[in-house]
């Protein structure tokens, strides 16, 4: 999780919500079915 905080370090709106993403395993699932989709 520490290495999470690292990529929101980036200051990168993909980096943000893949971390905000992968803190929250129920957002992260619902993202990886619309992509699957």
């Amino acid at each position: 999780m520490l290495k999470i905080t690292e990529v929101t370090r980036l200051d990168d709106g993909r980096a943000f919500n893949f971390s905000i993403s992968y803190n929250r395993a129920d957002i992260f699932r619902v993202k990886n079915m619309h992509i699957k989709r």
